[in-house]
């Protein structure tokens, strides 16, 4: 089963939501032969019998309808949120827990559109710092192994007895994470998913502000502040594209040690994104630029025998960098600031926010062609888009922000009396380039 390795054609991919086994209609039923090969009596015990135990999690067409993908797995006792959206995602899991995927599946209309990878976020989202197992066949190794997880031979499963099956785990951070760390991260999130499914940046800010968190920095794009007992830091955008990129990257990469250890990830109302993460301490330019240096030769030999971690960060930055590049056409290129690296309370080097969106370019259209950035970016993912600190950059220009939003809501008004088309202009006019 081929899940999304290879490039294929874009889809209008509507969001994550909670299925019960009776919204598996045909496609359902397509979608579960490709993951098990089931004759029909068995497909029929698995919709009556096994599926109504398990969570399952569906992607439809956003025109169509069409259900393009579903992971059903166990080890959800009742969480009330859905996945991919903003809002609750689900009760505090204990530090031994482990999520089984048991079925995953993407129509090959939809493979290469990197659903396969959102659907195991999915899950990862609902249950923050879970181990996620899967026992899969021999094709869809590679799948769990590019998406973070380790591989081992596993017994063979009495439906296939004639098939090879491996265990394929990714570790959460629960089971490494100290008791007062998790304890704040629970209540931090207890008291987000209080604030409901249409929480802004704002609300998310005064949520941790009345919790005694305070500011502790900020950049062009977001602003951190840090939990009381300062081993959790929240970085609060009004609006990021990529954050749900650099996110999965985090959990992606997250076996190798260097990347920063992701609490929870949820995008926000308008266009917002929130990232809670550990602590992290800022290194000299020569530091970070020499990581950097080897990041981008892993393979070179040295005294050790080459760097595997390094290689290993190394591919799954451009793996997801890739996604982040034919999703968004205004993510730019990586970003090779030293000062992204940084170091762990554990004293280990990291990577941070690789990815950025190509701001010049972006607010640029915006403000030459309105149209076309309406046409690209939904309202609800770009209400907050002249919000964003611009600590680095300089601020903008008296009036400049009202202007632009202007311009914008013209652009909406234009958009919606006719009916919702697109600009004559193709998403290439928004070609990525260097600020």
């Amino acid at each position: 089963m081929q899940l999304d390795h290879e490039p294929g054609a874009r889809h209008h991919l509507g969001m994550i939501a909670v299925l019960a086994p009776q919204d598996l209609d045909d496609d359902g039923r397509q979608l579960l032969w490709d993951a098990t090969e089931a004759d029909p009596a068995g497909l029929d015990r698995l919709l009556t019998e096994e599926l109504p135990r398990l969570t399952i999690l569906g992607v439809r067409d956003a025109a169509s309808a069409r259900l393009l993908g579903m992971v059903a797995y166990d080890g959800d006792p009742g969480a009330p949120g859905v996945p991919g959206a903003p809002g609750p995602v689900g009760p505090a899991p204990a530090s031994d827990v482990v999520v089984v995927i048991e079925y995953l599946a993407v129509a090959e209309a939809a493979r290469g559109t990197g659903l396969g990878s959102r659907l195991v976020d999915a899950v990862a989202t609902r249950h923050p710092g879970a181990a996620i197992e899967a026992r899969t066949d021999d094709d869809a190794v590679d799948f769990y192994r590019a998406s973070g997880f380790t591989v081992e031979a596993a017994a063979r499963d009495p439906r296939w007895p004639e098939r090879r099956r491996s265990l394929c785990r990714r570790a959460g951070w629960r089971s490494t994470t100290p008791v007062a760390v998790r304890s704040t991260i629970d209540r931090t999130r207890e008291a987000l998913d209080a604030t409901g499914p249409a929480a802004t940046y704002r609300e998310v800010e005064q949520v941790v502000l009345a919790a005694g968190w305070t500011p502790c920095g900020a950049g062009d794009w977001a602003f951190a502040l840090a939990s009381p007992d300062g081993q959790v830091v929240a970085r609060i955008s009004p609006f990021d594209p990529v954050g749900p990129y650099t996110a999965r990257l985090y959990r992606e990469a997250a076996s190798t040690g260097l990347v920063p250890t992701l609490y929870l990830h949820r995008r926000l109302a308008g266009g917002g994104d929130l990232q809670l993460m550990e602590r992290l301490d800022a290194v000299s330019a020569t530091e970070g630029a020499s990581f950097l240096a080897r990041l981008g030769d892993p393979e070179h030999p040295s005294e050790t025998g080459g760097e595997p971690l390094l290689a290993a960060l190394s591919r799954t930055v451009a793996r997801v960098h890739r996604a982040a590049r034919r999703d968004l056409p205004w993510c730019g290129p990586l970003d090779t600031n030293p000062s992204n690296v940084m170091r762990t309370p554990a004293g280990r080097l990291v990577l941070t926010d690789p990815y950025y969106a190509d701001g010049p370019n972006l607010y640029a259209t915006a403000e030459r062609d309105p149209d076309l950035v309406v046409a690209m970016i939904p309202e609800d993912q770009r209400r907050y888009l002249t919000q964003i600190p611009l600590t680095c950059s300089g601020p903008w220009k008296p009036g400049e922000a009202e202007a632009l939003r202007e311009k914008l809501r013209q652009a909406d008004e234009r958009r919606q009396g006719a009916g919702g088309s697109s600009s004559a202009a193709g998403p290439t006019s928004l070609a990525p380039r260097r600020p």
